[in-house]
């Protein structure tokens, strides 16, 4: 890519997967457009425990992973199990828009992983395909594996496609230069799976100003529970923005306390004690305490809002696992209403949720337009689920045209 090749829009249009954790006897596919058409912003896998909402969500990591590793290198593990060792596989598919040289471009990009002999495409992208989604061309990369670790890259067969992920790949390790507003246009997806807690760091461990362990661009960031690592936590997040000294500290600060602390008396105040290298939270008329001090509810939030903010580029794709996990009721609604917010100030955020709460099923308002807003949700059902339904729906039809007929 040369110079003037920024990067526009990077959204998912659609999912399949086959031999996947619950999905084993078919191929299942997950469409991410709204109503009129348009890839979604904000989408949520509504199911119960076991349905497959987080081998969804790892499915969809596992194959943005593939963006970090160069093509002149050797293709590696995918490091998800279905895919390294099972008969897995599965392709993910993006709208991707660009400008280069003045001229705006349109594409679909999918990525493919998986167990296959050779080259295999679920959904290869015909012209009248490609015209439903506006877009000019069809672009791809994908690693199969043949054997136990044996992997290769596939796809690629244009220019475009190598190069595109090249110039991912070399953009690894690249400044973001901003929180919450980076200029950098290399797309990213921000992974929490449900466990999001906070600890506390053993007294051996020793705090020092030195990088967290994922700083900078990576085209996939995975916060799973938090580690007893120093540079792992968010202590030390917080302590690096601080010495870095460009703004982004301040602006952290202020982002936290306007979406998590605003209906509170709880402020986040940073670290007040550059000795100690302790991030505190104040409440009024108590003592600062220590992160990993706050409810399990604030630690989930507190990774959420802190870590996107830290390593969101201008195209990000956010991921959330059991988003309302550790909440309390009235969270789990404000939750919805802090990420569609998000939403309306990043044009180029998406954001997908998993998740049977109630609470967040009803804060979605599929049914409302919202501006900045472009919905959609699936409900995850076994294929005898789907059965029963079909037929309760083909009942309540006859009984309607027989009531109809008899009047």
């Amino acid at each position: 890519m040369d110079n003037s090749f920024i990067l526009t829009e990077f959204v998912p249009l659609c999912l399949t997967l086959e031999r996947i954790g619950p999905f084993q006897d078919r191929v299942e596919y997950f469409d991410f457009r709204d109503e009129p058409g348009e890839p979604s912003n904000y989408f949520l896998f509504l199911s119960g425990n076991g349905k497959g909402k987080t081998h969804i969500l790892e499915t969809m990591a596992a194959l943005m992973g593939v963006l970090g590793n160069h093509p002149e290198r050797a293709a590696t593990s995918f490091g998800f199990e279905p895919l390294d060792a099972g008969n897995g596989r599965a392709q993910l598919d993006f709208r991707a828009s660009y400008a280069s040289e003045g001229v705006s471009h349109t594409v679909v990009f999918s990525i493919f992983g998986g167990k296959a002999d050779s080259e295999v495409w679920f959904k290869p992208w015909s012209k009248d395909m490609l015209l439903e989604v506006r877009a000019d061309s069809w672009h791809n990369v994908g690693v199969i594996r043949r054997g136990s670790a044996d992997y290769l890259w596939a796809g690629m067969a244009d220019n475009w496609s190598k190069e595109f992920v090249s110039w991912i790949a070399d953009s690894v390790g690249d400044n973001v230069e901003a929180f919450a507003s980076s200029p950098l246009s290399a797309p990213t997806m921000i992974y929490f799976p449900a466990y999001r807690d906070i600890v506390k760091l053993p007294s051996t461990e020793h705090r020092a100003i030195e990088p967290p362990a994922d700083w900078n661009y990576r085209p996939l960031h995975v916060f799973r529970q938090e580690g007893r690592r120093w540079t792992e936590s968010l202590d030390n997040l917080l302590v690096w923005m601080l010495w870095l000294d460009d703004g982004r500290y301040d602006a952290a600060l202020e982002f936290v306390n306007e979406f998590m602390f605003a209906d509170s008396e709880k402020e986040l105040m940073g670290i007040p004690n550059r000795n100690e290298l302790v991030a505190r939270v104040r409440t009024q008329g108590s003592q600062p305490y220590r992160l990993d001090q706050l409810s399990s509810g604030e630690k989930s939030l507190m990774q959420i809002f802190l870590r996107v903010g830290a390593h969101m580029t201008r195209n990000t794709i956010l991921i959330v696992d059991e988003v309302d996990a550790h909440l309390h009721t009235q969270w789990r609604s404000r939750i919805s209403l802090r990420l569609k917010e998000m939403l309306r100030r990043n044009d180029g955020l998406s954001v997908y949720l998993a998740s049977h709460a109630m609470e967040i099923i009803d804060s979605l308002a599929i049914e409302i337009d919202e501006p900045g807003l472009r919905k959609s949700a699936a409900i995850l059902e076994s294929p005898e689920e789907e059965e029963r339904a079909q037929k309760i729906q083909q009942e309540v039809a006859f009984l309607k045209r027989s009531f109809e007929g008899g009047h």
